[in-house]
């Protein structure tokens, strides 16, 4: 255009007359036309012209002379297609950045946790069992998961030492006072290491097991260990007891137990069997004259085991008894002295365990050590019983 007049148009004639229309609003700066439908962006780029350098008037510059326009339109509908797509490309590219960022940051902090997650499983099991176990399976994980496992391993391997020390010095302790307590009474010299041997037996054949069976090997060590209270010249008397030594010697359970106690590693079975080795099945036993069921089923085990023990060793009245004479006198008593569910399992046992458990108190000092093959060769079985129904006196 020159004066705001149109001089010459590449465009259709109906948006010609639309630019020329909206020709006024026109400058550089780029503005939106539309035109049925279709929008551009229209742009004015005006250029001075010089009629003779007269100076004349009427250009729309306000100046003399005229002036040369020249309108550029280009359609928005391809750029706005362009850059919605271009904006979906990007958002869809960031989208599956962030997914695959958050998978590999996953991936690697669950390479971290997770055996992070193990090695602090086997520590809160280790803390809720009090089983210490050193060689529990790798949780796994980078070389500084390693470090702490490794570390925890070791520590691991110290206080098992320590508490097998600690073990070894208790054993030696309890040792001389079952000892002290057996040489007392002449009758019974030896008794508590077999029937703890046998006791033990037993109850892995009754399928117990772990730190309950443990408890059941000290319950009967120590179960006697109240008489040390009981004057000598009623212990050792020869004779039958009064009434009122009856009463005396009926009460070595209960101090036994006091006795016993607040000792922090004996666990309750141990003290059942101290307090409740003389109950009966039928109710008639003492110190509290509990039956059935209601007997703690460690202190149920002991009986057995102590009739049998009482049957098959010497006393100054008489010789020992055969094993299969205390195995009858056993199932003679099931269901009023013993629970018929112990003597059943005591008779599972092979006369040839139980032989080999009694020889294996003979290979050891009493009092200074137990055996550190308590356990072997007893090939899931257990083991033996106490005195017999007429042998079963206070002792």
């Amino acid at each position: 255009s020159a004066d705001g007049r149109e001089l010459e148009s590449t465009l259709p004639a109906a948006l010609a007359g639309e630019i020329a229309r909206q020709h006024s609003r026109l400058g550089p700066t780029p503005q939106r036309v539309e035109d049925r439908g279709t929008t551009y962006l229209a742009v004015e780029r005006v250029l001075p012209l010089d009629f003779g350098g007269s100076g004349g008037s009427g250009g729309r510059d306000g100046r003399g002379g005229g002036h040369f326009a020249q309108i550029i339109l280009r359609p928005t509908d391809g750029a706005e297609q362009l850059a919605y797509q271009i904006g979906r490309d990007l958002l869809l590219i960031g989208l599956v950045a962030f997914v695959l960022a958050f998978v590999f940051a996953w991936l690697g902090a669950r390479r971290i946790t997770l055996p992070l997650r193990r090695l602090s499983a086997t520590m809160s099991h280790i803390a809720r069992t009090g089983e210490l176990q050193s060689d529990f399976p790798s949780a796994g994980g980078d070389r500084e998961v390693q470090l702490i496992e490794n570390t925890f391993r070791q520590l691991l391997v110290s206080v098992e030492e320590s508490q097998r020390a600690r073990e070894r010095s208790y054993v030696e302790a309890v040792g001389a006072v079952v000892t002290a307590a057996d040489a007392r009474d002449h009758e019974t010299t030896g008794h508590s290491f077999r029937v703890a041997h046998y006791a033990v037996a037993l109850a892995r054949n009754m399928g117990v097991n772990g730190e309950q069976l443990k408890a059941i090997e000290w319950g009967a060590l120590l179960h006697d260990v109240g008489k040390m209270v009981v004057p000598d010249d009623i212990l050792r008397k020869s004779g039958p007891l009064t009434d009122d030594e009856w009463h005396i010697m009926r009460q070595h359970p209960n101090w036994g137990f006091d006795m016993l106690a607040e000792v922090g590693f004996l666990q309750k079975p141990a003290l059942e069997i101290v307090y409740s080795h003389h109950e009966r099945w039928d109710g008639k036993g003492y110190p509290r004259g509990l039956a059935g069921e209601d007997i703690p089923l460690a202190a149920r085990i002991f009986a057995a085991v102590d009739a049998y023990d009482a049957i098959t060793s010497d006393r100054p009245y008489r010789r020992a008894h055969s094993h299969q004479a205390a195995i009858a006198e056993l199932q003679r008593v099931s269901g009023q002295q013993l629970d018929p569910r112990v003597v059943v399992a005591f008779s599972r046992i092979p006369e040839v365990d139980l032989r080999r458990l009694r020889e294996l108190c003979k290979r050891f000092h009493p009092g200074l050590s137990l055996p550190s093959d308590l356990f072997v060769g007893l090939a899931e079985t257990g083991s033996g019983p106490k005195r017999t129904a007429e042998d079963a006196r206070a002792r």
